[in-house]
């Protein structure tokens, strides 16, 4: 499952549809954290990525005939500097 979701990340980014967060020197972008069954999409606040993730998170439950309890996935902005 862990894989799908990848997947899907993936073809959203390949897309244009989710821009992920670049960090250091190279600005290298990232856009998923996975942790057993923990998840963390990382990216750009706007709501295209919004939209994105709640479609990924939908399409994810559908195929792997899941039910995602919706109350624990927060989308909350945290906004980074950098010195």
């Amino acid at each position: 499952m862990a894989e799908g979701l990848n997947g899907l990340m993936r073809e959203a980014k390949k897309k244009n549809l989710y821009v992920g967060y670049k960090v250091g020197k190279r600005e290298c972008e990232i856009s998923l954290l996975q942790f057993f069954d923990e998840a963390l999409c990382v990216g750009e606040v706007n709501v295209r990525n919004v939209f994105t993730i709640k479609v990924i998170l939908r399409l994810f439950e559908l195929v792997w005939d899941l039910e995602l309890t919706f109350i624990k996935v927060a989308l909350e902005p945290l906004v980074l500097e950098v010195k």
